[in-house]
């Protein structure tokens, strides 16, 4: 047999496949295990099944069940027929199990006896008795039922069965299908916990949280000798949590340790109470002196890679955000927001060692100040990322002259002595230094020729934003670019309890309005608020809705859906406005399918990002620096402002090169009339 299956293995089949020798079927699957099912084994269950005296009435179905269950393993399964799967393991053919899920169902309906005793019968005989795939024979056959069941229960709701005895209530008839006697509940609740598997759908059936006093004493035996994960699910299933406790952290943490999160969020999932038990668990977890590896350690388990603060924060978030109650985190989770804030600072920490161009000294400073705060764990962590695994002792110098020098006595050894015999050397020449990083040379980045300092214009108040008006109304450019810029949340923009505060986060910090000649910096987060009726009907008459001029935007669908929540008012006709902003990306991405639109000189030029687009056009990237930046800090910065104006008007340039391009290559293609928008 192993030479057999590793012939197999050697060929590299890796899906379940059967193998017919002269007695035997072996069954090979991806985990290289190999299951041996006997040939003989239909015929030696049907003679069991005739030896079976206590059977009676149930012998045909058992037989015919039984016999039609084994045939499901008896042949090879091609690749292109179509399967059911039944567990994690097993599944049958669909033809298979169309066949029996149809028999079963003609049983059900025509079964002279009361349908309950016949379904629990039926599990009961195929627990107790071995069969090819035990487990799976029962969850189908229980399905099965279940499903007959529901459809039962439909059938009386709405009216289709009249006279049937079918689950109609109040009946005496002791053989009618609806009536579920006691120890019908009894006998499946014994079921249930003998196959935990069950719990779930019998008691859908059996209705076993309305029958507890009766259930009380099976209940607290199986709970003393119970182990932990089938406790929890009893409990779960019952909604017993206030009457029986759960040492939680025992029960979960060795499920997060090996990574597995799948249990765990079917364990929790049907039971609000055990799902906040499960955030607090996480929540201690997160707190900022757990070692992880110990905790596992002290499991005696072996630390997997997904068993860290992060991830176990961002499952907790997860949970909370499956009954909508993320927002919970903050006030009452203090551990999960120092894991999901810890592991901000590291992303953008290392996006300024390893990306610098897209993130400025000054924008990475006010980010990382505005998310530390005054937490003093996440200061020390900032010190520790800068100074210990970067190596920087001028920007640690630099964060030591906002939070003063006690950080560094907390640092490792080594840190403290690379620290101290470079501190001297750097204050002689910090100031110089830090003025570099705060103005990197920026020759090496695109700057329009046309595109003055005094042609960029902040509206941030109404007279401002009324003058910005009237220039649309006296000029009526042609084309316009747009832009919006916001603070990265990082995910956790469902975490804020302020709903006012939330409300706000889901507009844009600005929007960026270009013509040709002029480009307006909207502070659209606040100014919105001080707008009357008369001034908002005035800019959507103007710009937004205006028919006058072309609408540029670049991957513009999330900048759209950002502005939605600053003019609610128009929310009912904003879809018009989106669809008629052009994506340049799109316009692109469309013409390059047939036509080279770039002069390459040997070159492989790319066009995937605004950047690497504007290169492309004009031979320099664009400076994208703010791209990271705490766009909710005001006053804004100059460079802030001019990042922000560049990316709405570089827009009517790149649009303006496409269309000279059009002209050189004779494109019959006309992306600015609406027939032709992408």
């Amino acid at each position: 047999m192993h030479s057999l299956r590793d012939k197999f293995l050697t060929l590299g089949l890796t899906q379940k496949i059967l193998i017919k020798s002269k007695n035997k079927m072996i069954l090979i699957n991806k985990n290289h295990s190999s299951r041996i099912v006997s040939v003989e084994a239909k015929k030696h269950f049907l003679n069991n099944v005739k030896k079976d005296k206590k059977l009676g009435k149930m012998e045909p179905i058992v037989e015919k069940f039984g016999a039609l269950w084994i045939s499901c393993f008896e042949t090879r399964h091609e690749a292109n027929q179509k399967i059911v799967p039944i567990t994690n393991r097993v599944r049958i053919l669909e033809d298979d199990a169309t066949e029996i899920e149809e028999y079963l169902w003609e049983e059900f309906m025509n079964s002279k006896q009361n349908i309950y005793q016949l379904h629990l019968n039926l599990i009961e005989y195929f627990h107790s008795n071995q069969m090819v795939n035990s487990d799976a024979c029962i969850i189908f056959l229980n399905r099965t039922f279940e499903g007959w069941w529901k459809q039962q229960v439909n059938r009386v709701k709405r009216g289709v069965i009249k006279n049937s005895c079918h689950l109609m209530q109040n009946c005496s008839d002791s053989t009618c299908l609806c009536l579920i006697q006691p120890e019908f509940v009894e006998k499946a609740f014994q079921l249930a916990i003998a196959k935990i598997f069950l719990l779930n759908s019998l008691n859908k059936i059996y209705k076993f949280d309305d029958n507890f006093q009766m259930l009380q004493p099976t209940i607290e035996k199986f709970l003393s000798n119970a182990i932990i994960l089938h406790k929890i699910r009893l409990i779960n299933e019952l909604k017993l949590n206030d009457l029986y406790q759960i040492d939680y952290e025992n029960a979960l943490i060795p499920l997060l340790i090996e990574d597995k999160y799948s249990t765990i969020e079917e364990m929790v999932s049907t039971n609000e109470k055990t799902l906040y038990a499960f955030v607090d668990v996480c929540n201690n977890l997160c707190n900022d002196n757990t070692n992880f590896k110990k905790v596992a350690e002290s499991f005696k388990m072996k630390k997997c890679h997904n068993f860290s603060g992060s991830k176990v924060a961002k499952y907790a978030v997860n949970c909370l955000k499956k009954i909508n109650k993320s927002n919970l985190v903050t006030a009452m989770y203090p551990g999960i927001i120092f894991q999901l804030k810890l592991n901000q600072l590291r992303f953008l920490i290392n996006n300024r060692y390893n990306q610098s161009d897209l993130i400025s000294f000054e924008g990475w400073t006010e980010l990382l100040t505005s998310l530390v705060g005054d937490n003093e764990n996440l200061i020390y962590q900032l010190f520790l990322e800068v100074i210990n695994y970067h190596k920087d002792v001028l920007t640690g110098f630099h964060f030591s002259k906002i939070y003063g020098d006690k950080y560094i006595s907390r640092l490792p050894a080594s840190a403290q002595a690379l620290y101290q015999n470079n501190i001297e050397l750097i204050k002689m020449d910090y100031e110089n230094k830090i003025f570099q990083l705060k103005n990197p040379n920026t020759e090496k980045f695109y700057w329009p020729e046309n595109l003055k300092i005094e042609d960029l214009e902040l509206i941030n108040s109404k007279e401002s934003f009324n003058n910005m008006l009237d220039y649309f109304e006296k000029n009526e450019p042609d084309v316009i670019g747009l832009d919006c810029e916001w603070k990265p949340s990082f995910g956790t923009e469902d975490l804020i309890d302020d709903e006012d505060l939330k409300a706000k986060n889901q507009r844009p910090d600005t929007l960026q309005i270009a013509t040709r000649n002029k480009v307006f910096v909207i502070d659209s987060r606040d100014l919105v608020d001080l707008l009357d009726e008369n001034e908002m009907d005035r800019f959507a008459k103007l710009i937004l809705f205006s028919e006058k001029m072309l609408k540029l935007g670049y991957d513009f669908d999330q900048d759209s859906k950002k502005l939605y929540h600053s003019f609610k008012k128009f929310k009912h006709v904003f879809f018009e406005f989106s669809e008629n902003v052009i994506n340049i990306n799109q316009v692109i991405s469309d013409l390059e399918k047939n036509w080279s639109l770039f002069e390459t000189n040997g070159k492989n030029l790319k066009t995937k990002g605004l950047s690497k687009l504007t290169e492309s056009c004009f031979g320099k990237p664009l400076d994208k620096s703010e791209c990271m930046s705490n766009w909710q800090n005001r006053p804004l910065r100059k460079s802030q402002i001019r990042y922000a104006c560049l990316d709405a008007y570089i827009l009517i340039e790149i649009h303006d090169f496409i269309q000279r391009r059009i002209k050189e290559l004779n494109i019959e293609y006309d992306y600015t009339s609406k027939s032709s928008f992408l």
